[in-house]
This record gives structure tokens, C-alpha cells and sequence, in this order.
């Protein structure tokens, strides 16, 4: 068995554990409908590395800071909801990214001793993570609590690339337009709630776990906020990952990785 399904394997049976074996100390809560706003900044830094099956063997690493996403950033949208009434609940999570560039290079190489010529690349990119969920209080302690979470997370891309050859001859020179727009869906199951160390201050903390469309996923988040009569303010850093195994083209890992400034609203 290789490590990644051993590691979600492991992972599941935690999770489940903790719900079956925290479920006898889950406290009464108000018969009341309470809700949540939550509007937050996630800029990570992008890595990963892609195996090729076809043949040509090796592997290619991704490497792509958060600087250089904000440089091609033109439309973000990062925000969630959540709702309860009692021990049950359900909130959703969506993140829109539309990224845009152009580069332009020098392909000398191509004819040799001949005039220059050089491609320029325009490259298009909207991404959707959206996370759908129910959740049940397991844990209701002056200190801690606990929700067991099982629902199912979405990612849409929409890639476009434009190639263009540019030079002095011959006059008209080919073009070349590329486009993908894969769309994967996976059931999750983890586990959210926060740890209170004393006054108004909160430790939130997230994971879950869940395959389908892709071999693996998991997000995890920790974090450290303080709360006001409003809602609260939370600084946290969240990992999120994604591992697709396609024996007849590539294997691709995939992780997002950063530091977050959100703001909850509740009423």
C-alpha cells in the first residue's frame, strides 16, 4: 500500500473515532437559528510536481509564490456562510481566482543564422474551490468544541493559452489556441471547531479528508482570533492539497499554502 492511501486511510479512521467516541459529551445548545458571515484574504504560494506516465518518464516541479499570483490577480472572491440551530449545522466555502499574463520570448534557436523570431504567450485562468458541508456538535466544553463534517468539495479550472509566432518572414506565421477546463468533485469528511484559552480569545482549527474525482485531498487549518460582540477577527494559515494519479498521462500533486486575515460576522 503506498503512503498516500495509508495516510488517508490513517486520517479517516481518526476522524471517525473522535466522532464516535466524543458524541457521548455533546452538550444541549439553544433551539435557536444562528448564522455567519465570513469574508477573508488567502493569496498562497503554489507548489507541486507533475510524474509523466507516457513514456517520456521524470517529473517537472511547480513552484509559483504568492507575489507573482497577486501580479496576475484580476478578479478574487474569497467568502463562506454557516448556519446552525442546535447541534446541527452546514456552511459552504468559496474561492474564485481569475489570473491573466503574457510573456514574450526569443526562439533564435529555432532558425539558426536566420531572422529572429519569438512567440508571445497569453495565458488565462479562473479557478473555483467550493466546499459544501453539514456539520454536528460532537464536543460543547467550556474550552473546546468539536464538529464532525461530511460533505463534498469542488474544484472547476478554466485554462486558456494563446501562442503567437511573430517575425520578419514569412508573413503570416501560425497561431495556436490551447484550452482546458477540468472539473473534479470529492467527497470529504473531518473535522472543525476552536479551542478557548481564557477571555475572548479563540484558537479555531479545521481538517478533512476525501477522494472521488481526484486519488486524494485534505485541508487543514489552524489559526488564532479574538471575538467581539460582531463576530471575530482570525489570523490562520490553511494548507490545501490535491493529489490526481492518471497512469496513462501524469500523476499530479498539487498543495496551496498560506497565511489568511478573516473576518466573521454573526447574528
Amino acid at each position: 500500500m503506498d503512503p498516500v492511501t495509508r495516510f488517508a486511510q490513517c486520517l479517516r479512521t481518526w476522524l471517525l473515532a473522535a466522532v464516535f467516541l466524543a458524541a457521548g459529551s455533546t452538550a444541549a445548545r439553544a433551539d435557536e437559528w444562528l448564522f455567519a458571515v465570513n469574508l477573508y484574504g488567502w493569496f498562497p504560494s503554489v507548489a507541486g510536481d507533475v510524474t509523466f506516465q507516457n513514456g517520456a518518464g521524470g517529473g517537472r516541479d511547480l513552484d509559483v509564490s504568492a507575489d507573482d499570483l497577486l501580479g496576475a490577480l484580476d478578479f478574487v472572491f474569497l467568502g463562506g456562510f454557516a448556519m446552525r440551530k442546535g447541534n446541527w449545522g452546514a456552511f459552504t466555502d468559496l474561492i474564485y481566482l481569475d489570473l491573466s499574463g503574457s510573456d514574450r520570448q526569443l526562439l533564435n534557436a529555432l532558425v539558426p543564422g536566420g531572422p529572429g523570431l519569438q512567440v508571445d504567450a497569453a495565458f488565462e485562468l479562473e479557478s473555483t474551490v467550493w466546499t459544501l458541508a453539514g456539520q454536528y456538535r460532537v464536543l460543547d466544553a467550556p474550552q473546546v468544541s468539536a464538529d464532525a463534517v461530511l460533505g463534498f468539495r469542488y474544484l472547476g479550472l478554466d485554462m486558456a493559452l494563446d501562442l503567437t509566432l511573430e517575425g520578419p518572414l514569412p508573413p503570416e506565421l501560425p497561431t495556436a489556441h490551447l484550452s482546458r477546463n477540468p472539473q473534479h468533485w470529492d467527497g470529504i469528511i473531518g473535522m472543525r471547531g476552536e479551542f478557548r484559552p481564557g477571555g475572548d480569545w479563540i484558537l479555531p482549527y479545521y481538517v478533512d479528508v476525501g477522494a472521488g474525482d481526484s486519488s486524494l485531498t485534505w485541508q487543514a487549518l489552524v489559526g488564532v482570533g479574538y471575538r467581539f460582540d460582531w463576530g471575530d477577527v482570525t489570523l490562520a494559515y490553511r494548507h490545501l492539497a490535491y493529489v490526481f494519479d492518471d497512469s496513462a498521462k501524469a500523476d499530479l500533486d498539487l498543495g496551496f499554502s498560506g497565511a489568511g486575515l478573516g473576518m466573521t460576522f454573526r447574528f
